[in-house]
């Protein structure tokens, strides 16, 4: 004799079409979606204020980029040093490093006026006091100050350094 089956998850007749523990006309679905949709705004709210709210003061910044330096390369000087009866040659090259673009222009216009007063300035030196390292310092810095002094006034060219390029004393 065959011998009946029964369906563990049948649904009793006279509940067809419901869930078991569940009541006619439940708002749980509805809410749900109201809650889901709350968070969704709430989250876009949020990254919306974030992306375009400046940073303040206390975030870390990016160090700035260091400004190009602008170099000007004047052509070689060759002059005499005179000292008790003795002549000798000091051959000098140099590069100027300006502080603008504007410097560089107005250096150029007045060229003739700057190699004239660096060639007077190079050659009052003493052969021997130029040799030296602490020598070179000082002559750099004198021709900075020569430069700067004949733009006073003027509001000329800021020379910022002098480099050497060549440097020969014979």
């Amino acid at each position: 004799m065959p011998t009946r089956f029964t369906n563990p998850f049948r649904v009793p007749a006279g509940r067809r079409g419901e869930r078991p523990g569940r009541q006619q006309g439940s708002l749980g679905r509805p809410l749900l979606a109201l809650a889901a949709l709350a968070v969704l705004g709430a989250s876009a709210s949020a990254i919306t204020y974030f992306v375009t709210t400046p940073r303040t003061a206390t975030a870390v910044q990016a160090p700035a980029m260091a400004a190009i330096p602008l170099f000007y390369l004047l052509d070689p000087f060759t002059v005499t040093l005179t000292r008790d009866h003795s002549e000798r040659l000091l051959h000098v090259g140099l590069t100027l490093e300006l502080a603008d673009e504007a410097s560089r222009k107005r250096l150029a216009d007045y060229m003739p006026v700057v190699r004239s007063q660096v060639l007077l300035l190079l050659g009052e030196q003493d052969a021997d006091a130029v040799q030296t390292a602490a020598g070179k310092r000082q002559l750099a810095a004198d021709v900075r100050t020569t430069i700067n002094a004949i733009f006073e006034g003027r509001g000329g060219p800021t020379v910022n350094n002098v480099l050497f390029n060549a440097f020969v004393v014979q």
